[in-house]
């Protein structure tokens, strides 16, 4: 997990499944809210995800999809997640899941 400046944060799960990850994410969502002082909010998370067994070769080329990710979902109303799963870079076979985190 790191801090790559501002409010974006980037966290790796090597060899972890797609459903996983989201459940994952949905578990860290939790605890920053609870962790919240009260009074502050609301907080809402907008967040970019990208899954596959064969990633693209660079890290800047990951972080480009799921910057690219972010910035959708902030475009689009904030608060969710859109998760990419990459089936084969090199053919591009991508399928997008979006999910509330309500």
């Amino acid at each position: 997990m790191a801090r790559l400046g501002g409010d974006e944060f980037a966290v790796l799960f090597p060899e972890s499944q797609s459903e996983s990850i989201v459940a994952t994410i949905r578990r860290i969502q939790a605890e920053l809210l609870a962790s919240a002082p009260a009074g502050v909010g609301p907080i809402t998370f907008s967040i970019g995800a990208l899954t596959g067994i064969d990633p693209p070769p660079t890290l800047r080329e990951i972080m480009k999809i799921v910057d690219r990710l972010e910035y959708s979902v902030k475009s689009e109303g904030k608060n969710r997640l859109l998760h990419e799963i990459l089936e084969d870079a090199g053919e591009e076979n991508i399928r997008e899941l979006t999910v509330a985190l309500r």
